[in-house]
């Protein structure tokens, strides 16, 4: 049991939908075979290498045809979801997915079923995106193409796929900035917040991810994933997996972790997922009659108590949550900032 959102929660058995805020509105989801928490707010991943999760639209339908599943479109959008890996939570060796692929596969997979990825897992190839790997020592997100993409059902050629990544961020592995104790940054073992938003910035396709977690924000940018944009922008399907290699994880937390590894198989815990339109850009005339609810650059707060340092590691998230904290931190970065608070 996970303390914090999952704990004393009702759950719900294999075939209990889950709530998803799709673009504004409450939409009824279901991960066939998931262990649904907290009132049908979150899924609970369990530790197993040959039971992964997705994203459907219905299980009256869930033949694993195409109109099963739920595509996200992710390009010039934003996914949200809070993440609870619990105390002790998944050890050295252990890897929680989080991730979208572009399946259906054409062809059946070596099981029967639709599931691909850019490592052909199954012998069947798509394109790839990592929104997180993890375990409590180390974060990842990690981009894979396939230059042969075309609109899903689609089988891709290997040679075509990025097996090992074409772009990648990452949080601890070493760094202070995530792992599992409030000496770092974000404490892997409590709740925080995961957000990654796909803006396109002078005709250039991006990924910002950030970690939130109280007042304290890390941040990192993929530039120019203009080789993702198709499936991102065609819409892919959300999986979830947890698991291990005898052979250790070196490449996600080989930096902290020895090798060989031995993963606890502690379970983590998905609540809140949201997915919405990145705010458009305004222009609008000021009324100087109006009373100013904006700070801009010459009227920025002082940073006051908010503890701000992480500012000039890490820079400040593309989006502004209209806190207190992130006004006083970024809002001479940014230039502007909505909080409306009156203290200076």
């Amino acid at each position: 049991m996970h303390p914090g959102i999952g704990m004393n929660t009702p759950r719900g058995g294999p075939e209990s939908p889950i709530a998803v805020s799709w673009f504004g509105k409450t939409a009824t989801k279901y991960f066939k075979n998931g262990d649904i928490v907290d009132g049908g707010k979150g899924v609970e991943l369990k530790s197993n290498p040959e039971m992964g999760l997705n994203l459907y639209n219905s299980l009256d339908t869930a033949s694993n045809g195409y109109a099963d599943y739920t595509f996200i479109p992710l390009a010039g959008n934003r996914i949200t979801v809070t993440i609870d890996l619990g105390n002790p939570g998944p050890s050295c060796g252990c890897n929680i997915a989080f991730f979208v692929v572009s399946m259906p596969s054409k062809q059946k997979n070596i099981w029967g079923g639709d599931y691909c990825d850019a490592n052909c897992v199954g012998e069947r190839c798509c394109a790839e995106f990592d929104l997180m790997e993890l375990n409590i020592h180390s974060f990842q997100a990690t981009s894979h193409p396939c230059s042969d993409y075309r609109t899903p059902p689609f089988t891709s050629q290997s040679y075509a796929c990025s097996h090992g990544g074409d772009k990648w961020v990452k949080f601890g592995n070493g760094d202070r900035n995530y792992g599992p104790s409030d000496s770092f940054t974000i404490n892997s073992q409590k709740p925080y917040v995961f957000r990654m938003e796909f803006p396109t910035v002078n005709g250039v396709l991006k990924a910002v991810l950030t970690l939130t977690q109280g007042y304290k924000v890390i941040t990192a940018t993929m530039d120019n994933i203009e080789n993702m944009r198709a499936p991102l922008t065609d819409g892919m399907v959300l999986s979830l997996s947890s698991w291990y290699s005898e052979y250790g994880l070196d490449w996600l937390d080989g930096g902290v972790c020895p090798s060989p590894q031995e993963c606890n198989r502690k379970s983590a815990i998905f609540e809140s997922i949201v997915v919405e339109e990145l705010p458009k850009p305004t222009t609008t005339t000021p009324n100087p009659h109006a009373p100013t609810t904006t700070y801009g650059a010459h009227a920025c707060p002082v940073k006051g108590t908010c503890g701000c340092d992480w500012v000039a590691q890490y820079g400040c998230p593309v989006w502004d949550d209209a806190t207190e904290c992130y006004c006083r931190c970024c809002c001479s970065v940014t230039g502007s900032c909505k909080w409306n608070g009156n203290t200076r």
